[in-house]
C-alpha cells in the first residue's frame, strides 16, 4: 500500500541588515538603572522627504500595517500606544526575543507615526520560522482592513519562480486588499519567497536594501522593485 509524500516544511528566515541594533536588543531601547526608554531616529538626509510628507499632514491614520516577524517590544511607550491587535504563531509568547520585528516597527512608525500596528509574531527567536507559520501569519491578515503586510524574511529556494505554495499564497492576501511588501533578502543571487511574487503580481513589492552612504544598492541585496534606505540612525531618550 503506498503513502501519499509528505512535503518537509521549508525554513524561513529573517532577512536582517541591522545585525548591531539585534545584538543590543533590548539594552539599546529601556536602560533599567533610570527607566528611559530611547527610540532609534533616522539621520536628517534619510528622513528628508518624510518631514515634508509629516508637515502636509500625511503621518498614516487609519492605516492598519501589519509586521510578521519576531514580535514587537510591546512595553516600549511607542509601539505600546500603536500596536492594536497581536497574535503569536511560534509559541513562545507576543514579546520580542530577537530585536527585528521591533526594528521594523521603528521604521514603521518613524514614517508613519499615526499608524495602526498589528504584531504578527510568525518567526522565532532564532530569527527563523516554520513556513508554515509564515503561512499562517498571511492568512490572520485576511478580511482585517490591513492596508499593508510587511515581511522582512522568508525562504530562499533557487527551484521557484514566484509560483510556489508561500508566493501564490501572498499573491492570494494581496488581491483580497493588502499591500504586501516582501524583503528582497540577503543573497544578492537569490530573492525570497515570497518576495519572488513581486515579479509577478502588483500585489506583492520585493524591498532591496540601499546603502546611502555608498549611494548604491548594498552589495549584500538581491534584487528588488524598491529599495530602502538603510542609512545612519541614531537614538534619542523619550522617557
Amino acid at each position: 500500500m503506498s503513502h501519499p509524500t509528505v512535503r518537509k516544511p521549508r525554513i524561513a528566515q529573517i532577512a536582517s541588515e541591522n545585525q548591531e541594533f539585534i545584538k543590543s536588543f533590548p539594552d539599546n531601547l529601556y536602560d533599567r538603572s533610570t527607566g528611559v526608554y530611547y527610540a532609534p531616529v533616522p539621520s536628517k538626509e534619510l528622513f528628508h522627504g518624510i518631514e515634508q510628507a509629516h508637515a502636509d499632514g500625511l503621518l498614516g491614520q487609519g492605516i492598519k500595517i501589519a509586521i510578521l516577524d519576531t514580535g514587537l517590544m510591546l512595553s516600549h511607550p511607542w509601539i505600546q500606544r500603536s500596536v492594536i491587535e497581536s497574535t503569536d504563531f511560534t509559541g513562545e509568547g507576543l514579546e520580542d526575543r530577537n530585536g527585528h520585528g521591533t526594528a521594523v516597527a521603528f521604521v514603521t512608525l518613524v514614517t508613519a507615526p499615526a499608524s495602526e500596528i498589528l504584531n504578527v509574531k510568525c518567526f522565532k527567536q532564532s530569527g527563523r520560522a516554520n513556513e508554515f507559520d509564515v503561512k499562517r501569519g498571511l492568512k490572520w491578515c485576511m478580511d482585517r482592513g490591513i492596508a499593508v503586510i510587511n515581511i522582512s524574511g522568508g525562504v530562499y529556494d533557487t527551484s521557484c519562480r514566484g509560483d510556489c505554495n508561500l508566493c501564490q499564497l501572498a499573491i492570494q492576501v494581496g488581491q483580497s486588499g493588502p499591500m504586501i511588501l516582501v524583503a528582497a533578502g540577503n543573497d544578492p543571487s537569490e530573492p525570497l519567497c515570497p518576495g519572488k511574487a513581486g515579479f509577478k503580481s502588483d500585489h506583492v513589492w520585493v524591498v532591496g536594501a540601499y546603502d546611502a552612504t555608498k549611494g548604491k544598492i548594498a552589495e549584500y541585496s538581491a534584487k528588488g522593485e524598491i529599495y530602502g534606505d538603510v542609512g545612519n540612525w541614531h537614538r534619542i531618550p523619550i522617557s
